[in-house]
């Protein structure tokens, strides 16, 4: 199932999660994994800077953790219904079948969701 699609395309097959960035850069360089002590990119991970599309795949328990975690963030911060509405929203990024699953679920989930933030 297709969850965005555009410039970040985010699917799924029967365990895994895919996200890939078409325009090949997925801001890799702004984590801390690919760094050696003195700060500096590790050679074995510099392209040769030809852009290619490029992306990950995890299982799907794995993201299904992180979107739990995060949704907590976001109750915690009072962003859950702006984060919604930029879901639902498919200017840029295509329709997709996740796109109007959320959108049929969106005013139940906001109104749920307050509740939790309401009763913490």
């Amino acid at each position: 199932m297709a969850y965005m699609r555009g410039g970040y395309y985010i699917w799924t097959d029967s365990s895994d999660v895919h996200i890939w960035s078409a325009g090949g850069y997925d801001a890799w360089d702004r984590s801390g994994w690919h760094k050696q002590e003195s700060g500096e990119v590790r050679p074995a991970h510099k392209g040769s800077g030809q852009i290619v599309a490029s992306g990950v795949c995890l299982p799907q328990e794995v993201a299904d953790e992180y979107v739990m975690m995060r949704l907590a963030e976001l109750i915690k911060e009072n962003t859950v219904q702006a984060a919604i509405d930029r879901a639902i929203d498919p200017t840029g990024r295509g329709d997709s079948f996740g796109r109007r699953i959320l959108s049929q679920y969106a005013e139940k989930l906001k109104q749920a969701l307050i509740e939790v933030k309401n009763e913490s």
